[in-house]
């Protein structure tokens, strides 16, 4: 089920990760903004520590490419 709201952590340690209602991104001050990425885990009802019953590849995978089309700004171009 869909949260209603979906709060978002900005954190300077661990990983980044997203659930239906949460988000703690990682690396923003080193600019990385896996945002994309971590949101499209959080809508797609993925977070259940990649439970098999998803499949790895539709979680990580699409997660990825989400990230690749979408979530690349000027800044994070210019540092890769």
């Amino acid at each position: 089920m869909p949260s209603d709201k979906i709060t978002i952590y900005l954190k300077e340690d661990d990983q980044s990760w997203g659930l239906a209602s949460k988000i703690e991104l990682t690396g923003v001050k080193e600019d990385i903004y896996p945002l994309v990425h971590e949101m499209t885990h959080s809508l797609l009802g993925y977070g259940n520590n990649f439970g098999s019953d998803h499949g790895y590849f539709t979680q990580e995978g699409f997660a990825s490419y989400m990230e690749d089309q979408y979530g690349k700004n000027k800044l994070y171009l210019k540092n890769t």
